[in-house]
């Protein structure tokens, strides 16, 4: 609970990311996570997402529908834009690039990324 206390966003999952990231740069080899695990882990979290969800929260007006998919529209094209400027600077593969710029939380970024193999 280092995380907690020092509030760091997401500490549950930044703490655990940064300690890999430190772990890469000693001798020690880190194994990589079995695929059937990763499975298992994307089904508890995507139901964890899921249970938040309450009906209540499902009813919404025509025009807030209307103003959230605009919106989301926008920053689709914003974001490949952004992602194809990285794509040609960089010479990042697309999906790369894409799920680097993507709005997201880092959980969900991370198992597209997973997914797709991304860098």
């Amino acid at each position: 609970m280092l995380g907690k206390k020092l509030r760091f966003p997401a500490y549950f999952i930044v703490l655990p990311i940064l300690f890999v990231i430190f772990i890469q740069f000693t001798p020690i080899d880190v194994p990589s996570v079995p695929t059937d695990l990763n499975h298992i882990a994307q089904i508890f979290l995507g139901s964890y997402i899921g249970l938040l969800l309450k009906p209540h929260m499902l009813k919404l007006s025509k025009k807030l529908l209307l103003l959230g998919l605009g919106s989301a529209i926008i920053l689709l094209i914003v974001t490949y834009g952004t992602s194809w400027i990285l794509r040609e600077a960089l010479g990042m593969s697309f999906a790369t690039s894409y799920l680097s710029t993507a709005p997201g939380g880092l959980d969900q970024m991370g198992l597209i990324a997973s997914a797709v193999h991304a860098e």
